[in-house]
């Protein structure tokens, strides 16, 4: 680890640069969530082209997606996991290539051939690829697990939560099965997430209430993860505290009212 404070700040610039413009891209996305969602409730009063059956085509698509929109849903979902994943891959990888030797690092043990490969990169892309090497060995973990990984594997240890995992992992399983299933249920998620349906095929239904769940949870994850590179950076930031607690109340309290919350408030009682 190197031990120039000069150098430790400049880390530690990077990184709050990066956790800021992953957490501005998800302000955007659900604003985005919420004009599409009004938009989509109005449209069928507007007709906005001059092509009559094309105006008739959209208002056929959105009376079809009422009451819920579940292809803005899926498509937010996706969004926000792709954010915070690729947020946590650069976080850390900034903070591996901030150390003075990366040669050093557990991960680069490698046959001889391989070895030599890898001192013929760049500084940067050995961080990335130790990076990429941390997830490769870490296949089975998911949600705020898998993002914090790297992290954990460098000896750093960023605060994590049960519902804020919780919502993480719901996340990761929502997002595997969009991508694989173009939006509807599979028999791995019904397994995973049994709230959202119990029927192969049903469309997955998510409300405005799951995506702040999952806004707020990826937030308290990435500035534990920063909190993290702080705390190593020896820097003090009066605000990272009381700003994660507040991420981890506001996702504690959407998690309560989310389908997930509903769904087991209705079996307990």
């Amino acid at each position: 680890m190197m031990e120039d404070a000069e150098s430790r700040d400049g880390v530690l610039a990077l990184v709050e640069a990066r956790y800021s413009r992953a957490a501005q891209a998800l302000i955007r996305t659900k604003n985005m969530f919420e004009i599409g969602s009004y938009g989509m409730f109005n449209y069928p009063v507007a007709t906005p082209f001059e092509d009559p059956n094309f105006n008739q085509t959209l208002q056929e698509y959105a009376l079809g997606q009422r009451p819920d929109f579940p292809d803005l849903q899926q498509s937010v979902a996706l969004r926000i996991w792709s954010i915070l994943e690729h947020a946590s891959l650069d976080i850390a990888t900034i903070f591996v290539d901030g150390q003075q030797e990366i040669s050093e690092f557990e991960q680069v043990k490698a046959p001889t051939g391989e070895l030599l490969e890898f001192m013929k990169l760049s500084k940067y892309e050995q961080a990335e690829a130790i990076v990429e090497k941390v997830l490769a060995s870490q296949k089975r973990l998911s949600g705020g697990d898998r993002l914090q990984c790297v992290l954990c594997s460098l000896r750093l240890r960023p605060r994590s939560n049960s519902i804020t995992n919780a919502a993480l992992d719901e996340l990761h399983a929502l997002r595997n099965c969009i991508a694989h299933t173009e939006g509807v249920l599979d028999k791995h998620l019904i397994r995973q997430a049994p709230w959202f349906g119990s029927s192969p095929g049903q469309p997955i239904a998510l409300t405005i209430l799951d995506i702040q769940k999952y806004i707020f949870s990826g937030v308290f994850c990435l500035l534990a993860s920063v909190d993290s590179i702080q705390k190593w950076a020896g820097a003090i930031r009066p605000r990272t505290g009381p700003l994660m607690e507040d991420h981890l109340n506001a996702a504690k309290q959407f998690a309560s009212t989310s389908t997930r919350g509903i769904w087991e408030a209705r079996r307990s009682s």
